[in-house]
């Protein structure tokens, strides 16, 4: 009867044990999921590019226009462009709000 007795509390320590990992390690993972979601460096960091444009002495292309107001860049004025795409857009025509 002591012997039930002990190999049944050793069960139930092992599946305690068992039980406190996966909740401890399911939690962690959780967390770091949730706090890479929050910050996401490349979001806030790289999805706008802001520079005040010129035209170089050799480059004979068009100057970027907004796609929003369809207007061309003056020479000197702060546009922003997508990374992956290369759209730009005025500064003043798109504005970036952080939550």
């Amino acid at each position: 009867m002591l012997a039930q007795s002990v190999s049944g509390f050793c069960e139930l320590i092992t599946v305690s044990i068992l039980v406190a990992s996966v909740s401890i390690f399911s939690t962690r993972l959780f967390l770091r999921f949730a706090t890479f979601i929050i910050t996401r460096p490349w979001r806030r960091h790289r999805t706008f590019t802001v520079s005040r444009w010129r035209m170089a002495a050799k480059d004979h292309s068009s100057p970027p226009y907004c796609v929003v107001c369809l207007e061309e860049a003056e020479e000197g004025e702060k546009m922003r462009r997508l990374t992956i795409c290369r759209h730009c857009f005025h500064a003043d025509c798109i504005v970036l709000r952080r939550i």
